[in-house]
């Protein structure tokens, strides 16, 4: 294949690789692998479609998608490994595990309704609040992403420093 166009409904995915560092671990290990084909010889185009539209073609696609897993025709990607698929099962072991019921439950916390800080502070504070925050000290750390260094001042990026 020389050139791949890749339709997904979900813009939140999306946005995501755009910015592959600011993630958590498995999007910079996506992006990675998407890098890796196009390093290949591969063009790869990520393009958003809304779902739930009546959009012409969106069962087709569906219906395909659901083939391909089972088709073993379709070559299978050297650049995927059973690791990745390991990793994904550990975090939602680790997070039923959760200490704070609520997370481990799928409930999250409510949002902290601080007026004065805006959504970005709000969702920062909540994440630390439950013991999730990545900090790019921590993706470097854990995920081997970026410098750990904070993007503002260029100080180490930890949970100190933020707050």
């Amino acid at each position: 294949m020389t050139a791949v166009v890749i339709a997904s409904d979900s813009r939140a995915a999306l946005m995501q690789l755009r910015h592959p560092d600011r993630g958590i671990p498995c999007v910079a290990n996506l992006s990675a692998k998407l890098c890796a084909v196009r390093d290949r010889g591969c063009d790869i185009v990520l393009q958003w479609v809304p779902s739930h539209i009546g959009l012409p073609g969106n069962e087709a696609a569906d219906r395909l998608a659901k083939n391909a897993h089972g088709d073993s025709a379709i070559p299978e990607s050297d650049a995927v490994t059973p690791f990745d698929v390991a990793r994904n099962t550990i975090h939602r072991r680790l997070m039923a595990r959760h200490p704070d019921p609520r997370v481990a439950s799928g409930n999250s916390p409510r949002l902290i309704s601080f007026v004065d800080f805006g959504t970005r502070a709000r969702r920062l504070l909540l994440r630390i609040r439950v013991g999730c925050v990545w900090t790019a000290e921590r993706r470097q750390r854990i995920g081997g992403v970026g410098d750990g260094l904070c993007a503002d001042c260029g100080a180490l990026e930890t949970v100190d420093h933020l707050l």
